[in-house]
């Protein structure tokens, strides 16, 4: 596991989303964006989701069903899947369940964990009862981008997302 931590603006979303896109051409990648809404959905149902993963009529069946599909997407990969979740805040509903989701990550060594978000997220987390089993969490800090980094933030996602025939949009600071 890893956690990839600052606050908001240090563009931690933005490099997960980076990391899952390169990564994903050597394994599986799963991203789910934790903080946003959910509706009646767990956080472990959202994965399986991401996953493609038949949910079982319990959490426990859902979890089983994951891990195995991980496990074996690792097999065949020769790469362990990663899980990213993104905008992770302990204590929070939308974190329910995440000491079991990280537990069984661990213990089956079927896929990496990759985490984001504030600073001492790994302290909160297991203060809150997430037990990484005697392992060392690195947390990556990430400082809030400058002036000059934040302009090149706007004009990639503009150029990203605009369509080829789109008029210029000027970006002033």
């Amino acid at each position: 596991a890893l956690a990839l931590v600052g606050a908001g603006g240090s563009g931690r979303s933005v490099l997960c989303r980076q990391i899952a896109a390169e990564l994903g051409g050597s394994r599986l990648v799963l991203y789910v964006d934790v903080g946003r809404e959910a509706g009646r959905r767990s956080l472990l149902q959202r994965i399986c989701r991401a996953a493609g993963v038949v949910e079982g009529s319990s959490e426990d069946e859902s979890l089983d069903a994951l891990t195995v599909l991980l496990g074996e997407e690792r097999q065949q990969q020769r790469n362990p899947p990663l899980l990213v979740l993104d905008g992770v805040a302990a204590a929070h509903p939308s974190t329910a369940g995440l000491a079991r989701i990280v537990g069984a990550g661990l213990w089956t060594r079927s896929f990496k964990l990759l985490l984001t978000g504030g600073t001492g997220l790994v302290d909160e987390l297991t203060r809150g009862g997430v037990d990484f089993h005697g392992e060392q969490v690195p947390e990556i800090p990430l400082p809030p981008l400058d002036r000059e980094q934040s302009s090149r933030y706007v004009r990639g996602w503009l150029e990203a997302t605009l369509a080829s025939q789109a008029p210029r949009v000027i970006v002033s600071p």
